[in-house]
């Protein structure tokens, strides 16, 4: 397929949450790293929410739309055709699937614009019925994060293997690099313990994170590793409060208070895995695990489960260390395993690196983008 990588898009970038977790941060991140490639970018997400003001700090284009419904809100698509419209808009990439229809019924009105779908969620429903095959057959591609999620795709709706394609998004290896930070810098910066290691869960406060798993297996490492700092950092997803009151309650249970801190997210995600000794993803299962590349690309040696896109990323007992999800006992042994075996974690940790700078590497993912982008205007 002939494309032209220099061609300059007009791409608009949907998606109606008002969180900000990996999903939402992703997704601007790409629009920002677009823009500086040359195109010309546009952000339609609901006024106040946090993805239109990082657009707007970043001097993007956006576009304040709150819908009414969840599916088929034909106001926001006339809202949304107009846009694409007044600004020739060439691709729209639209970030949830709930928000799918609506979208589908924007380029019909304003009769232009490739749909993409960019999925970082995975599914595991049939969706294979009348309306879900009347969305999906409007798109032009969909763009998935890891082969798992490829296959579950193509099991579970009736787009084309063909009209799927796998970019794993990854960091800025040169922002995210171990020599650019100061251990005792960082941890004073964080306000963390100056001595002693430390191992952490950073991500959103959510049932399935697994955080509850992680404080269950600390009562047995803390035993064998008696100096250890065991520190959460994230937030709540909005309007979905509760799980941390759970977490408190279950801390104070297991008598784990005076051991346990708990730290508000942060978007200075390199000092505080420079400040750490472990990173530990205990997700029951985790789609593709952000978090993860990283830690890797920090050199922290990572324990995650072996349930969703964490198998593609860590090699077990090559990259880092993978442990069924839910499973308290197996992790603490893997928490303990990698502290006290440096020699194991340093060679862990250099293969990690390495891995990172292979397979994701942000400027190289965003080019690859970038010409698939490319191509589906070129049909």
């Amino acid at each position: 397929m002939k494309t032209n990588p220099k061609k300059r898009l007009n791409i608009a970038f949907v998606c109606f949450s008002s969180s900000w977790g990996g999903l939402e941060m992703m997704l601007v991140k790409l629009a920002v790293a677009l823009k500086g490639r040359g195109h010309s970018i546009t952000v339609v997400a609901p006024a106040g929410s946090p993805i239109r003001a990082y657009a707007e700090q970043h001097g993007l284009h956006s576009l304040a739309v709150t819908p009414r419904f969840r599916y088929l809100d034909f106001g926001t698509a006339r809202k949304i055709a107009r846009e694409l419209r007044t600004f020739q808009i060439d691709i729209v990439v639209c970030g949830l699937s709930r928000d799918l229809s609506s979208c589908v019924l924007a380029t019909k009105i304003a009769r232009r614009s490739r749909l993409v779908f960019f999925q970082q969620m995975q599914f595991g429903l049939s969706k294979k019925d009348l309306f879900h095959r009347w969305v999906y057959g409007n798109l032009s591609l969909w763009i998935t994060l890891t082969e798992t999620m490829k296959e579950a795709t193509a099991r579970n709706t009736t787009v084309s293997t063909d009209n799927i394609h796998v970019i794993p998004f990854g960091v800025d290896i040169n922002r995210f690099r171990p020599r650019r930070y100061k251990r005792s810098r960082s941890r004073k910066q964080f306000n963390l313990p100056e001595e002693g290691p430390i191992a952490a869960v950073v991500g959103r406060f959510d049932p399935q994170k697994g955080q509850d798993v992680f404080l269950r297996a600390l009562p047995s490492v803390l035993k064998r590793v008696p100096s250890l700092h065991p520190i959460l950092v994230g937030e709540e997803t909005r309007g979905e409060e509760g799980y941390l009151r759970t977490l408190q309650e279950l801390i104070d249970t297991l008598g784990l208070k005076r051991r346990v801190r708990i730290l508000p997210f942060t978007n200075e995600i390199p000092v505080l895995l420079s400040a750490i000794d472990l990173l530990v993803i205990p997700s029951h299962s985790e789609t593709f695990g952000y978090i993860a590349i990283e830690a890797m690309a920090m050199k922290v040696p990572v324990i995650g489960t072996n349930a969703g896109g964490l198998k593609e990323i860590v090699d077990d007992s090559v990259t880092g260390l993978l442990v069924p999800p839910k499973n308290a006992e197996a992790l603490a042994e893997a928490m303990v395993r990698l502290l006290k075996d440096k020699p194991l974690a340093k060679r862990m940790v250099e293969a990690a690196r390495l891995k990172v700078e292979k397979r994701y590497f942000f400027r190289k993912n965003v080019e690859e983008l970038e010409r698939v982008l490319t191509s589906i205007t070129d049909e």
